[in-house]
């Protein structure tokens, strides 16, 4: 596998926090091995994983998963319910039930 835009996103988010893959898996109760493998792009977090990355780091989940903001999206910093479960989806590349 290559990089991801999650991969990017993750470590660019890691480093502006100022965390070190052990500080940030310390904190998510995970291997520092796992965070360079989501980092490298060569697995993915779970979607609880990619909630509690989020709220580490102070971000959305859906800046983890997009390339780029719009100008409106970076001003209201949301997305539309449908939008974040494609995301989700596509993200996790995986299928569950949800309303």
């Amino acid at each position: 596998m290559s990089e991801s835009i999650l991969s990017i996103n993750l470590k660019k988010f890691r480093r502006e926090n100022n965390l070190t893959q052990q500080e940030l898996a310390e904190m998510l109760d995970v291997s520092d091995k796992s965070i360079s493998k989501w980092e490298l792009g060569h697995t993915y977090p779970s979607k609880k994983n990619m909630i509690n990355i989020a709220n580490v780091l102070n971000i959305s989940v859906e800046l983890l998963l997009l390339e780029e903001l719009t100008e409106e999206n970076q001003n209201t910093k949301k997305l539309s319910k449908n939008k974040l479960i494609s995301l989700l989806v596509i993200g996790c590349g995986c299928v569950k039930n949800y309303v």
